[in-house]
C-alpha cells in the first residue's frame, strides 16, 4: 500500500512534470534569435518522438538492468509492474538532458544529424551513465553492494543527467563552433551581439515559470512523502534566494535589473536544490543557493570577457555549475536523519563534514558527478566526430533569419525574414549601421506584433494535449485489485494481521493527505503562469518584462518571507490574534523537527501565499518601483496576510470555527479563500493603487479618457485570454486542495467543491457573455475573462458548504458584483489595471455573502471535519441571521485589515523608497527605462 501511494506521486511528478520539454521549448524559443524559433520546436519534437522511443525501447532496461555493476542487462525484468511508475518519471530525466544538450546546438545543426545523435546517446551512452548511478546494481548507487566508497546521491536521478548533459554540452561547443552570422558582420561585434540575442523576453520568463512546476516536481521525485515534500520545500527556499542574491548583483554591478540574468539565476537555484535538497537540512538551502548564483555571475561573466563560449541558453554556467555546487553541498550539509529518510534501506556510512562526517561522502559526490561529466564527453565527442566524417555535420547558417526558412521551409515569424539582404546595401558599414540602428529602435521603442505566431502556439497545444491524454489514459487504465488467498488460520492470527494492517492503513492515510497537498500545491503554484500571462496580456508591450519581475518577486521572494516568519504567524501560538511559533521559524535549531508533520500543508500554504500578493501587481503594474513592490510584499507575506489566515484558518484565531473562543457559534467559514485571499488582497490593491495615482500619459492626457483608455488598452489579448484559462484550470485544485487531507471522508468534501467550482465559474462566464454583447453590443474579450474569474473567486468560499443546486446562483450574481465594483472604481478613478479590485473584491465580498446565504450544515460538519459545527447555517436553508452576521463581521474586519495595513505600508515606503517611477519612464515603458531590454525585439 505505501508503494501504491508513492507510485501516485510518482505518476503525478511524470505526467504534469511533461510540462518540461514545453517549458525548454519556450525558454529556448525566446533565447534565441526569430529565425531559429521552429528548429527550436523540432529540436524539442524530436526529443519526445525518438528519444522517447529510444529510451523505451532499449535505454530503459539498460539503465535499469540489474545483474552487473559496469554491463548492464536489458531484460524485461527491468520494466516491471512495480517499475512502471518509476519509467514515467526517468523519461522526463532522459529529455531534461537530450533538451540541455540541444541547446548548444540552436542555430547550427541541422534537424536530421541532431535527430541521429539523439538516437545513439539515448540508447546506450546515456542508459549506461543511470545505470551506474541508478541501479541497485550500479558501481556509483548508493544502493549497490559494489559501491564505490558510500555512493553518488541522486535520488531523483537529476545529477546524473545533468552532469552527463554539461559533458555533451562541453563536446559540442569545442567540435560544432560557434553559430554563423551574416556575411560581413564580425563575430565579436556589438550588430553580432545585436543580432544573436534574445528575441521574446516574455517566453522566457513564462518558459522558466513552467519549468519551475516541472523541476519542483522532478526534484521530489523516487522518494518517499515527507521526503519529496522536504525536497519541495527546499526547492522553493533556494528559488527565492537565487532569485534574490541575483536582483542585488545586477543592481551593484550593472546598475538595473536583468531579466536574463534573473531568469538564469532562478534556474540554478532550482538546479541546486535538485541535487542537494533532499539530503540537507532546509536551513542550508540559503547558502547553497546564494554560493550557485555567485558562481553563476563570476563564471558568465568570465565567458564574456574572456573565452566567449557560444552558448545560448548559458547551459554549463546555469545548469552544470549550480548542479556540481549542489553535489558538493550534499557532501558537505548532508545529515544522517536527511540521508535516512531518503534512503531507508541503504543509508550511505557517513554524514557531510559540516556534521561531523568523514571526506567519504564528499569524495563519492565529486567521483560520481565527474565520471558522468566525462563520460558524456567522451561520448557526444565520439559521436560528433563519427558523423562529420561519415555523411558531415552539415552545420547551417542562421543568417538572413534564414535557418527556419532553409531547413523548415518556413519561418515562426516573418519580420526578420526578409529584412537582412546584403545586396540591397552599397557598402559594409551601411549594412552594419543599418542593422544597429534596427536593433536599437526595437529597443527603445512599443512594436505591435502584426504578424501570427502559430508555430509556438500549435506546439503549445500538442504538448499540453498530450499531457490530458496522458492523465485520460491513467485514469482510463485497468485498476482491478489481486487479493490473495489466504489459507484459514487461528483466530490469533487473523487478529493479528488484521492489527498489521490497520497500522499499515493508518500510516497510508497520512501519505494520501500529504501526498495530496504536494500535488494540489503544484497545480496552484502553476497559477502564478496564469497570472503572468494575464497581466502580461493587460498592460502596455513595453512594460511586460517588469511584470515579469513582480511574479519571480511573488514566488522568490514571498516564498523567503513565508518561510522564515509568516507561516509561524499564520498558525502557530495561541494567541486569537496573531501566532508565533519558533520551532516554525526558519532560524530555529528544530526547524525540520517542528515541520516535520507539516510539510505538506507548509508547501500548499506557500502556494495560497502567492496567490494573495499577486494580486496587488497587477492592479498597480506600470507605474510602482520594483524596490516599492518588494517592500510591500514583504510586508504583506510576513505579517499582513498571515495575520488574517491565523484569524480564520488556525485552531486559536477569533474568527476561526475550530477557535473556542470564537465570535457567536461557527465562525467564519471560508474554505478555499473568498476572503482570506482574494477580498484581502483585492482591498489591498485598491487600496495602494488609490495611493500611488493612476498612470500618467504623454501630453497630460488623462487615463479615464476615451482617448487615454485607447492607449493603455491591453496590447495582446490572446496572453490575456491565455492566462484566464490557466488560472481556471488551476483553480480546481486550489479549492478541492483546501480539504488538506483526502482520508477519512475529505475526498467527498474534495469532489463537491470542484464540482461547484465547475458550475459557477461556467454560470459566471456564461452571463458574462450576455452582459458584455448586450451592454458593449459585441463580445468584449477583457470583462468575458474578468467574469470567469469573478465566478471563480466567489465560489471559492462556500464551494464545500452548499448544494451544487446553489453553485450557479454563486456564478450569476458574481458578474454583478463584478461591474457594481468596476463601476465605483471608474467613478473613484482608481486606474486598476487588470481588474484585480473588482475581480477579487466584488467575488470575494459575495463570497462570503453566499456562504451565509447556502450553507447546509451537513455539509459544514463533513468539510470542517467538526460534528460540533453547522448548528447555525445558510439565511435561505432556514438557519437564520446568525452565521450571515459572522460573516459579515469577517468581511469588514479584513477589508479594515487590508486598507490600514497597506496605508501603513504605503507612508512608511514612501519614507524609504521611491514609489513611482518618474514620467519619463511611463511614457517610454518601464522594459527599456528599468531593464534595458524590451519584451519583443522582432
Amino acid at each position: 500500500m505505501m508503494k501504491d501511494t508513492e507510485g501516485v506521486m510518482w505518476m503525478f511528478s511524470g505526467v504534469y512534470g511533461f510540462l518540461l520539454p514545453f517549458a525548454l521549448a519556450m525558454v529556448k524559443s525566446g533565447a534565441v534569435p526569430s529565425g531559429g524559433v521552429v528548429g527550436v520546436l523540432f529540436h524539442e519534437l524530436v526529443n519526445l518522438s525518438v528519444a522517447v522511443l529510444a529510451w523505451r525501447l532499449v535505454g530503459y532496461g539498460v539503465a535499469t538492468g540489474y545483474d552487473g555493476p559496469v554491463v548492464p542487462t536489458t531484460g524485461d525484468g527491468a520494466f516491471s509492474e512495480d517499475t512502471k511508475p518509476k519509467f514515467v518519471a526517468s523519461v522526463l530525466v532522459m529529455l531534461l538532458g537530450v533538451s540541455l544538450y540541444s541547446s548548444t546546438l540552436i542555430g547550427r545543426l541541422k534537424i536530421s544529424r541532431y535527430a541521429l545523435i539523439t538516437t545513439f546517446i539515448s540508447l546506450f551512452p546515456y542508459p549506461f551513465a543511470m545505470h551506474w548511478t541508478w541501479s541497485p546494481e550500479g558501481w556509483l548507487s548508493v544502493h549497490s553492494r559494489h559501491r564505490l566508497l558510500s555512493g553518488f546521491c541522486d535520488v531523483n536521478g537529476m545529477g546524473t543527467s545533468i552532469s552527463f548533459a554539461g559533458g555533451m554540452t562541453a563536446a559540442s561547443i569545442v567540435i560544432v563552433g560557434v553559430r554563423i552570422l551574416p556575411e560581413k558582420i564580425p563575430e565579436n561585434s556589438q550588430a553580432g551581439q545585436l543580432f544573436l540575442s534574445a528575441h521574446n523576453k516574455l517566453y522566457q520568463g513564462t518558459g522558466v515559470l513552467f519549468l519551475t512546476i516541472s523541476l519542483i516536481l522532478m526534484n521530489a521525485s523516487n522518494m518517499a512523502i515527507h521526503a519529496a515534500a522536504h525536497a519541495m520545500i527546499g526547492t522553493v527556499v533556494s528559488l527565492g534566494t537565487s532569485v534574490l542574491i541575483s536582483c542585488v548583483i545586477c543592481y551593484e554591478f550593472y546598475g538595473y535589473l536583468d531579466l536574463r540574468h534573473t531568469l538564469h539565476a532562478a534556474i540554478s537555484g532550482m538546479v541546486v536544490a535538485s541535487t542537494s535538497s533532499p539530503y540537507i537540512p532546509l536551513q542550508h538551502c540559503p547558502v547553497t543557493a546564494a554560493c550557485s548564483v555567485t558562481c553563476y555571475h563570476m563564471l558568465l561573466q568570465y565567458n564574456f570577457t574572456t573565452v566567449r563560449v557560444d552558448d545560448p541558453c548559458s547551459v554549463l554556467a546555469t545548469y552544470v555549475v549550480p548542479a556540481f555546487w549542489g553535489v558538493l553541498s550534499t557532501g558537505l550539509f548532508a545529515t544522517r536523519d536527511t540521508l535516512r529518510s531518503v534512503y531507508p534501506t541503504a543509508v550511505p556510512p557517513t554524514a557531510g563534514l559540516f556534521y561531523s562526517g568523514s571526506p567519504e561522502l564528499l569524495a563519492s559526490q565529486i567521483i560520481g558527478f565527474t565520471v558522468c561529466l566525462l563520460w558524456g564527453f567522451l561520448w557526444c565527442s565520439a559521436v560528433l566526430m563519427a558523423v562529420k566524417v561519415s555523411i558531415g555535420l552539415d552545420i547551417m547558417n542562421i543568417a538572413n533569419g534564414e535557418w527556419d526558412v532553409q531547413e523548415h521551409g518556413g519561418a515562426y515569424c516573418d519580420y526578420l525574414r526578409n529584412y537582412f539582404k546584403v545586396g540591397d546595401f552599397q557598402s559594409e558599414s551601411a549594412m552594419l549601421d543599418e542593422l544597429v540602428a534596427h536593433c536599437e529602435v526595437t529597443r527603445r521603442h512599443t512594436i505591435t506584433i502584426r504578424h501570427p505566431q502559430m508555430s509556438i502556439a500549435k506546439c503549445s497545444g500538442i504538448v499540453l494535449l498530450a499531457i490530458g491524454v496522458a492523465f485520460l489514459d491513467e485514469a482510463a487504465a485497468d485498476t482491478a485489485v489481486v487479493v490473495p488467498l489466504v489459507n484459514r488460520t487461528s483466530i490469533d492470527e487473523l487478529v493479528n494481521r488484521t492489527e498489521d494492517l490497520a497500522s499499515q492503513l493508518a500510516g497510508m492515510s497520512k501519505d494520501m493527505d500529504v501526498m495530496w497537498n504536494l500535488i494540489c500545491g503544484t497545480l496552484v503554484f502553476s497559477m502564478q503562469l496564469g497570472f503572468c500571462f494575464l497581466e502580461a496580456g493587460c498592460v502596455r508591450s513595453g512594460s511586460v518584462i517588469s511584470i515579469i519581475f513582480k511574479n519571480f518577486a511573488d514566488c522568490a521572494l514571498g516564498g523567503l518571507c513565508w518561510w522564515v516568519l509568516g507561516y509561524s504567524v499564520a498558525y502557530g501560538g495561541e494567541s486569537p490574534f496573531m501566532g508565533l511559533d519558533t520551532h516554525r521559524m526558519v532560524f530555529s535549531p528544530e526547524v525540520d523537527q517542528g515541520l516535520a508533520d507539516k510539510l505538506g500543508h507548509f508547501y500548499l500554504s506557500f502556494t495560497y501565499m502567492t496567490t494573495a500578493a499577486t494580486i496587488i501587481s497587477g492592479a498597480v503594474a506600470e507605474r510602482i518601483t520594483l524596490q516599492a513592490y518588494c517592500g510591500l510584499i514583504i510586508v504583506v507575506c510576513m505579517v499582513a496576510y498571515p495575520i488574517v489566515v491565523h484569524w480564520v484558518w488556525s485552531d486559536y484565531g477569533w474568527l476561526s470555527p475550530w477557535s473556542g473562543d470564537n465570535i457567536l457559534s461557527n465562525g467564519v467559514l471560508d474554505f478555499s479563500g473568498s476572503i482570506v485571499i482574494h477580498l484581502y488582497g483585492g482591498a489591498c490593491a485598491l487600496t495602494f493603487a488609490y495611493l500611488i495615482g493612476p498612470r500618467k500619459l504623454i501630453d497630460g492626457i488623462s487615463v479615464f479618457s476615451p482617448e487615454g483608455q485607447q492607449m493603455v488598452a491591453p496590447h495582446n489579448k490572446f496572453q490575456l485570454a491565455t492566462g484566464t484559462l490557466l488560472l481556471w484550470m488551476a483553480w480546481f485544485a486550489f479549492n478541492g486542495g483546501s480539504v488538506v487531507g483526502i482520508s477519512n471522508g475529505g475526498s467527498k468534501v474534495a469532489a463537491l467543491a470542484i464540482i461547484n467550482t465547475l458550475v459557477a465559474s461556467g454560470a459566471s462566464t456564461l452571463v458574462g457573455l450576455l452582459w458584455t454583447r448586450y451592454s458593449c453590443g459585441y463580445l468584449e474579450i477583457s470583462h468575458c475573462c474578468n467574469a470567469a474569474l469573478v465566478g471563480l473567486v466567489a465560489i471559492t468560499a462556500p464551494c464545500a458548504y452548499i448544494s451544487p443546486v446553489y453553485a450557479p446562483v454563486v456564478g450569476i450574481v458574481s458578474v454583478a458584483f463584478y461591474f457594481f465594483v468596476d463601476y465605483i472604481v471608474g467613478r473613484l478613478e482608481i486606474d486598476d489595471v487588470v481588474g484585480a479590485g473588482a475581480v477579487h473584491l466584488g467575488g470575494g465580498l459575495w463570497g462570503g455573502i453566499a456562504v451565509g446565504l447556502f450553507s447546509d450544515a451537513s455539509k459544514i460538519r463533513a468539510a470542517t471535519g467538526n460534528q460540533g459545527l453547522g448548528g447555525d447555517y445558510g439565511l435561505l436553508l432556514g438557519g437564520g441571521w446568525s452565521q450571515l452576521a459572522v460573516q459579515f463581521i469577517g468581511i469588514v474586519a479584513t477589508i479594515m485589515w487590508a486598507v490600514l495595513t497597506t496605508c501603513i505600508s504605503y507612508f512608511m515606503l514612501k519614507l524609504i523608497v521611491d514609489i513611482r517611477v518618474d514620467e519619463s519612464a511611463e511614457y517610454i515603458g518601464l522594459d527599456i527605462s528599468k531593464h534595458h531590454a524590451h519584451s519583443y525585439d522582432y
